[in-house]
């Protein structure tokens, strides 16, 4: 970026162009200056494949497309001589502070987004960024040397998985289909699973999957497109992880792809399937099943890698005596009938770790909310559920608006029978949700924002292994609270804090402020992850991102948010890894000023120190003063003959949910 002494340049000529970035159509405008070349984009891109594009693009001319309102002038000459050098990249965020030179790019930036998209003039949405590609010396994206304020980040990307006794580091699972049959009379399912995977390092002769509590009837390894029985063995059993099962692999010379198909049947002592008798249920007359695999669960479930660092794509046929209905986290891509069952198929395409994949079988009726939203639940409240999540598909467009584009496909709702033990779990496609959120008057959807913003952080982004857990919650918690204040007004998301931060200092206060497992990146060594669960991942996470805004900006803080979905989605990150990202992304975005700003927190307390948060926060007391001079108005007139005198029904109803 030029200083702000350099006198305004401004550009020689100018091309308007098409291409595709993340496969997102993305209209770029190239502007050819004496001293560099600048692009314009519509699409925020990550870091990698905007470097990648703009390159390939400045390095054949070829691949532009004039739009009808692109000036005549030929930048040949500055493109190819910027296709010889590699670029720094720094993105134009509207610092105040910057130079004459980046206030034009903004301006040309607005121009081509009125002409381009409509945009009302008084729109503050950044649909355009400036990107200033300049032409430096040397090329280095890695951090400073001299940076003094660098956090060894070594102790948390050191381990794939403390929970786990797969060979996380040798092997790694890219599908699996399930074919299984729900039996309800024997309360336990049976079938096979079929895993296919890949070697990681030559000389691997051994595939080791987790299970728990499961009857392996016979193990199978595909060979010349036969499967052959293979040679395995059930490990010794682990107090806290179950029992590795080991499989031999015929090669173990070169790196390669097996497959694997595990004919087994579970048993009453897993954890991951609860069956309900008809009783259990709301309408009393059909049985019911749900998986629940969070956190170590999935394996006994099915045999696999459950560790949340291998992300893998899965479909299923599962078997249920009719008339049940099965759904899954996955699309439904059909069903069939077979004498007294009926088979239904299932498909999720993109990748996901072992603990997101579920199944419910029950008395099942759905009610459409929108094209791609809808709610399950048994018929006798479906109209109930119908209406209290009405607004699903307003809160699912408000996380697009906060965060990105939603990239599942369908977003379901299943309703639980009452005996449902958890508020929610955010399965792919299909969030569970227990039944007592239907208050009678939408006030407890609040949780339905929560679930949908895992769909980006924690079921896209996933957190590699259970110590790095606030990467998941804590960002849902954080994003949550965002969805809400554009929802309900600053106000809403303010008073959440505040509950939230209590909630935090009572966890801490509880598990003792000292303990390990008040950091944020715990060690859970022999640990079973449902041990060490507490409010500390959600709010003490939520509240270094809330940190981050607040050292930053909110607007950066959302660009940030886009970035960080659009670099790791699809994979399984370490808290080193968010630290690398925020540095790199300070670094190469940011002035001066505010890099030393995102230097000067104090990271390696956030993650390792036990406790509070080491700052502290001042949130805005008026949703608390309503609630509270509301409260105390009432009291005051308790005893008196007519306490209603000098109140109205508006002042409680038009209180925020969390101030009733």
């Amino acid at each position: 970026m030029l200083a702000d002494s350099d006198p305004p340049a401004f550009p020689v000529s100018v091309k308007l162009a098409a291409a595709s970035i993340n496969h997102t159509h993305t209209d770029i405008a190239v502007l050819g200056f004496s001293n560099c070349v600048v692009v314009l984009v519509t699409q925020l891109a990550s870091i990698a494949s905007l470097i990648q594009t703009t390159v390939s693009l400045l390095s054949d001319s070829s691949a532009f497309h004039s739009a009808e309102d692109a000036t005549p002038h030929s930048i040949s000459d500055q493109l190819s001589a910027a296709a010889e050098v590699p670029v720094d990249i720094k993105f134009i965020l509207g610092n105040p502070a910057a130079s004459a030179t980046a206030s034009l790019y903004q301006i040309l930036a607005t121009t081509i987004s009125q002409r381009k998209h409509q945009q009302a003039p008084d729109d503050p949405r950044p649909l355009v960024l400036g990107v200033g590609l300049k032409l430096p010396r040397e090329y280095n994206l890695s951090l400073s040397a001299d940076d003094d304020n660098t956090v060894d980040i070594s102790a948390f990307s050191s381990t794939i998985n403390t929970c786990s006794l797969s060979n996380l580091d040798q092997v790694t699972t890219d599908h699996i289909h399930l074919d299984l049959e729900a039996n309800f009379a024997a309360a336990h399912i049976s079938g096979c699973v079929t895993i296919s995977g890949r070697t990681l390092e030559n000389g691997v002769s051994t595939v080791v999957l987790d299970t728990q509590s499961l009857d392996i009837v016979s193990v199978q390894l595909k060979k010349d497109g036969q499967f052959v029985d293979a040679i395995w063995k059930l490990e010794d059993a682990h107090p806290v992880y179950g029992q590795p099962l080991s499989i031999t692999l015929e090669s173990a010379e070169e790196i390669r792809s097996f497959c694997l198909k595990i004919d087994y049947v579970t048993t009453e002592q897993g954890n991951a399937i609860q069956f309900l008798t008809p009783e259990q249920t709301l309408g009393k007359t059909h049985p019911y099943l749900f998986t629940q695999c969070q956190p170590i669960l999935a394996r006994s479930l099915l045999p696999c890698q459950d560790s949340p660092s291998v992300k893998l794509s899965y479909s299923a046929d599962i078997r249920v005596p009719k008339p049940l209905t099965a759904l899954m986290s996955a699309i439904a891509t059909g069903s069939r009938d077979d004498g007294d069952s009926t088979v239904y198929s299932f498909e999720q395409k993109t990748t996901i770790p072992s603990y997101l994949i579920a199944l419910v079988v029950g008395n099942l009726v759905s009610a459409k909310i929108s094209d791609r939203c809808a709610v399950w639940s048994e018929p006798e409240n479906i109209d109930a559920c119908a209406w209290e999540f009405a607004e699903m598909e307003t809160i699912l467009q408000t996380a697009e608006e906060v965060i990105s584009p939603y990239l599942w496909g369908r977003y379901d709702l299943l309703v639980l029978p009452p005996s449902f033990p958890y508020g929610g779990m955010e399965n792919p496609c299909l969030t569970f949700v227990t039944p007592t959120l239907l208050a009678g008057d939408r006030s407890l959807t609040d949780v339905i924002a929560h679930e949908i913003a895992h769909s980006w952080s924690g079921n896209l982004v996933t957190a590699k292994n259970w110590e790095h857990f606030w990467l998941n919650e804590g960002w849902t918690t954080f994003l949550e609270r965002k969805i809400v204040g554009r929802l309900n007004g600053e106000d809403a998301r303010q008073l959440s804090c505040v509950i939230g931060y209590n909630n935090l200092g009572e966890d801490v206060a509880r598990i003792g402020a000292e303990s390990p497992l008040t950091s944020l990146v715990p060690d859970l060594t022999g640990i079973d992850p449902d041990d060490s669960y507490s409010r500390i991942p959600y709010e003490k996470g939520s509240l270094l991102l809330y940190h981050l805004e607040q050292v930053l900006d909110p607007v950066i803080l959302k660009h940030i948010t886009k970035m960080y979905v659009l670099e790791f989605q699809g994979r399984s990150i370490g808290t080193g890894d968010f630290y690398d990202f925020i540095k790199h992304y300070a670094q190469h975005y940011l002035d001066e000023n505010a890099e030393k700003r995102v230097n000067s927190i104090a990271w390696d307390v956030w993650f390792k120190s036990p406790g509070m948060p080491p700052v502290s926060f001042s949130f805005s007391e008026q949703p608390q003063k309503a609630a509270i001079e509301l409260a105390e108005r009432w009291w005051a007139v308790k005893d008196t003959l007519d306490p209603s005198k000098g109140f109205s029904k508006d002042e409680f109803v038009n209180l925020l949910t969390l101030q009733k």
